[in-house]
């Protein structure tokens, strides 16, 4: 392979099909990379620029359909990357801690991104996923630190495990319809995250989905959804000695939702409004509710049930640190006149 080396430049000749995996592993002299005309290159192999750190320019063919795993890990120069209409697949930690990466065009012919492709590409502050892709791997995106906006296609049915984790500067996110899973992790430490809606398609929010988002302060469940929410969904943190602090209202109107305890840890949420819901279960575990003169949704005085007499009837107690809640908004159907509601598990 030294041969292909012209100064600071790797020459890909025309008739060469693929570049060897580890071909240039630890260059860190070379800056660019280029193919000759008419390239029929078809594979960049695994970990061939590993850790080239001076590489700043790739100008990849439509020959080529294949880009390895790790194929330009650590490539802490480049700046900017076009991946051809050839290549279907994204393959895992090929762009990973590609630090100084600003703007990537993904095209319509991917349908797979897979594990870390881009994780830790801090300079990266819009992707656009077309809606040829399915899959989007765990970590895809972590610590994507200048993130601001991502849109996800409605091709998505799983949102992985930490794909956006620590996307420090991720201000919206459009969840399609078709996602049915957020799994752990996936929005954790989005800390300018402020608006979230859940579309109705969602049935599971895993352990820690929107843990930490400094933040947030709206949530928003649609009419009929069934979901089930993990109890430290919305935590602050995993440590009781840290709350988010921002939360301010989340609405779940009528559908059947799990686990109230999972707002256990916002500090500041002022009203639980689950109006009217068909059903509401696994009302367990400690709160952090206060209620707020005036109630936005429901009459504030009538349709109020004492959260800590139901709390002592259910053989609960709430957490020392969280004596100041009092109330929680019930639905029409789990009322009762004298305030003594029963909930069911």
């Amino acid at each position: 392979m030294e041969s292909w080396i012209v100064g600071t430049t790797v020459v890909v000749p025309s008739d060469a099909i693929e570049i060897p995996d580890l071909a240039f592993k630890d260059n860190d002299n070379i800056t660019r990379v280029m193919f000759q005309p008419n390239s029929t290159c078809q594979r960049i192999g695994n970990s061939a620029f590993h850790f080239c750190t001076s590489l700043q320019t790739v100008d990849i063919p439509d020959s080529v359909t294949t880009i390895g795993e790790e194929a330009f890990y650590f490539c802490t120069s480049l700046q900017a990357i076009d991946i051809p209409d050839s290549v279907t697949t994204i393959e895992s930690h090929v762009f990973y801690w590609c630090e100084s990466l600003e703007t990537v065009r993904i095209p319509n012919s991917v349908t797979q991104i897979d594990e870390s492709a881009f994780s830790r590409c801090c300079a990266l502050q819009t992707v656009h996923i077309p809606d040829s892709v399915t899959t989007i791997g765990d970590v895809a995106f972590h610590r994507c630190l200048s993130l601001k906006t991502v849109n996800i296609p409605d091709s998505v049915t799983v949102i992985g495990e930490s794909t956006f984790f620590y996307c420090d500067s991720l201000e919206t996110v459009n969840i399609p319809n078709s996602v049915t899973s957020i799994e752990e992790e996936a929005f954790g430490n989005c800390r300018s995250l402020k608006i979230v809606n859940i579309p109705d398609s969602v049935k599971e929010i895993e352990s820690g989905v929107f843990m930490d988002c400094e933040d947030l302060e709206y949530v928003t469940i649609p009419v009929g959804s069934e979901i089930e929410i993990a109890d430290d969904a919305f935590d602050g943190n995993f440590s009781p000695t840290r709350v988010d602090d921002s939360m301010l209202e989340v609405v779940i109107p009528d559908g059947k939702i799990y686990y109230l305890n999972n707002w256990a840890m916002c500090e500041n949420l002022y009203e639980l409004l689950v109006d009217q819901n068909e059903e509401l279960e696994g009302v367990r575990g400690t709160f952090q509710l206060k209620t707020r003169e005036g109630g936005t949704l429901v009459d504030p005085v009538k349709n109020r049930i004492n959260l800590r007499r139901i709390l002592h009837n259910r053989g609960l107690t709430l957490h020392p640190k969280k004596r100041e809640a009092e109330t929680i908004i019930l639905p029409q159907s789990k009322r009762s006149k004298t305030q003594t509601a029963v909930l069911p598990y």
